[in-house]
């Protein structure tokens, strides 16, 4: 076979998708002709569709040092550039296209790409109008116009009218996506691959679409189809490594981007999540290095440092991150269960650093109430407290009872007391109650003072009727008689038990304490916040509110750092 045959055999691998192939004929050429322009050059395309930009940039290169007067050679050299991140020498080499053939438009339009990714506007827009000149039906150019002019309608009509592109159809999508209207963004991702299913940055959005709708599979199976059109696409490793927990996925994409700090941090979260937490440190430290100003590294961090144990290095940075960005309310969570566990080893810095948050953030619900806490001090905002500290607690609430070991409702198993009839579950938080404790006849009713739990406990379909309200003020104010009320690990959150017991209006009454020490008379306020009674105060308040028959059944409700937490089950008729 001559060596022009064995090139067209080349070409036609290459065009094939058979890179392997075509690269090792590619080699056989250049053993005997190792500067042939032609031959380098399709290596460089092997190398760029394989995942290699720099190694397809140096190819290219090597021809225009021999042929410096070949449009094409320059736009693969500008497109291996740009996967490279190397955006100006990308301008460069499309400027030398223009130069040598000012007619090409695709050029005009990659350069408008170019000038957006570096900050120049101006230059963009007069890019995507030259390519608009030469060709008035562009539709690449035209999309890219819209989307820089931020004109939303005119893109809108482009989809309308246009039916061969995908284009519209995803640039609709990531401003759906941006406002938050999912659904919309997934419609329309799913509209632009109707048209093209080849096109790896489609998918990768649908992916990114699915996590936020909390559907992982869906997610999982759009970067399948990410990986498969790009098996060197970092992204999609990362991601895909965060949702499978796969070590070897976000080592790849380190292997490809070594300092890129996403990867860090999931790596970090896998081996946060298999507890192997100094490994978790070092790969979070990365991060940070290579972020500094990302407050969620900081956060991530602090969580490591707190689990060993390191509680003041974690305060630091959960206030760096809480300080950077107020809004997170992960943060201030974090920065308030961490300074309760250095209450225990440090009163004072507790109180010293506890103050320092109030100071700096007045507005702040849980930082107020920290401060109320160490300092003994009934808390002014209480029921908010609750509300902003339980909406941000529900998405792990049902993990986090099995981790301390939940003991309540395995105790009123085992004690055999009956939970039938009409049941008021107060504080129902996300129906842990209603789905140990439903039984076929009985109907549930729930009130919490959280929307988000609430959430969570509907999609649990138990509860007849769930209902966002402040237990004290349902009580009072509603006129549906019940067979049971029931209040588990609630009554913890409200110095007023003595209300709540006469707004009950001696209905059946089922719930827990948290037991305070000996010499507590009635009771008395933790560092957590919470309010610990004393069992005989309780049974006094209940004889005093017109129950007759009261059983008392001591337990250990949960535990707390590796501690028991003592408490009393209450059940009064």
């Amino acid at each position: 076979m001559s060596l022009q045959q064995m090139f067209k055999q080349a070409t036609a691998f290459y065009q094939n998708g058979a890179w392997n192939a075509a690269e090792q004929v590619c080699r056989e050429i250049l053993s005997q002709l190792p500067e042939n322009p032609d031959v380098l050059n399709l290596v460089g395309l092997i190398a760029h569709a394989k995942g290699y930009p720099q190694t397809a940039s140096d190819y290219f290169e090597r021809v225009l040092r021999q042929t410096p007067n070949q449009p094409p050679v320059w736009f693969n050299l500008a497109v291996s550039l740009t996967a490279c991140n190397k955006y100006r020498q990308a301008i460069e080499a499309y400027q030398n296209v223009l130069r040598l053939n000012a007619g090409i438009k695709e050029a005009y339009n990659n350069l408008g790409g170019l000038y957006e990714k570096i900050g120049e506007p101006q230059e963009a827009f007069n890019a995507y109008r030259h390519a608009l000149a030469l060709d008035k039906d562009y539709i690449e150019a035209a999309v890219n116009l819209a989307v820089l002019n931020k004109d939303w309608d005119g893109l809108k009509e482009i989809f309308n009218t246009c039916k061969n592109s995908p284009l519209p159809a995803y640039y609709l999508g990531l401003e759906e996506m941006r406002r938050g209207n999912l659904y919309a963004a997934a419609h329309l991702m799913n509209e632009a691959l109707k048209i093209d299913k080849g096109i790896a940055e489609i998918w990768f959005q649908c992916a990114l679409i699915a996590k936020k709708m909390h559907k992982e599979k869906s997610a999982v199976k759009c970067l399948k189809r990410v990986l498969a059109l790009e098996p060197q696409n970092v992204p999609a490793l990362i991601n895909m490594a965060a949702l499978t927990s796969d070590e070897m996925l976000v080592q790849n994409a380190l292997a490809l981007e070594p300092n890129n700090p996403e990867a860090h941090v999931t790596y970090a979260d896998i081996l946060y999540a298999q507890n192997r937490k100094t490994e978790a440190l070092e790969e979070y430290r990365k991060a940070v290095v290579l972020n500094p100003d990302m407050p969620e590294l900081s956060n991530n961090l602090g969580l490591v440092l707190k689990d060993l144990g390191e509680y003041e290095q974690a305060l630091d940075l959960f206030m760096n991150a809480f300080l950077k960005n107020r809004h997170i309310k992960d943060f201030a969570i974090n920065l308030a269960e961490t300074l309760v566990l250095l209450y225990r080893q440090n009163p004072r810095r507790a109180l010293e650093i506890a103050q320092l948050w109030a100071h700096n953030a007045p507005e702040n619900t849980l930082a107020k109430h920290t401060l109320d806490s160490f300092s003994r001090k009934k808390s002014d905002n209480d029921a908010a407290f609750s509300e902003e500290y339980f909406d941000t607690f529900a998405k792990y609430y049902d993990k986090a009872m099995q981790k301390i070991r939940y003991n309540i409702i395995q105790k009123i198993k085992e004690l055999k007391i009956k939970v039938e009839g009409k049941v008021l579950d107060l504080g129902c938080g996300t129906g842990l109650a209603g789905e140990f404790l439903k039984k076929n006849g009985t109907t549930f009713t729930g009130v919490d003072i959280s929307q988000r739990m609430l959430q969570i406990a509907a999609s649990k379909k138990i509860y007849e009727k769930l209902i966002k309200d402040d237990l004290q003020h349902f009580l009072y104010c509603n006129k549906t008689p019940y067979d049971l009320i029931i209040a588990l690990d609630v009554l913890d959150y409200t110095d007023s038990i003595a209300d709540v017991f006469n707004a009950a209006n001696k209905t059946p009454f089922l719930f827990s304490i948290e037991n305070a020490r000996p010499d507590v008379d009635e009771f008395s306020i933790t560092p957590t916040g919470r309010y610990q009674h004393n069992p005989a105060y309780i049974r006094g308040l209940l004889i005093k509110n017109g129950y007759a028959h009261i059983k008392a059944y001591g337990l250990i409700l949960r535990t707390e750092h590796g501690e028991p937490v003592h408490g009393t089950l209450f059940e009064a008729r």
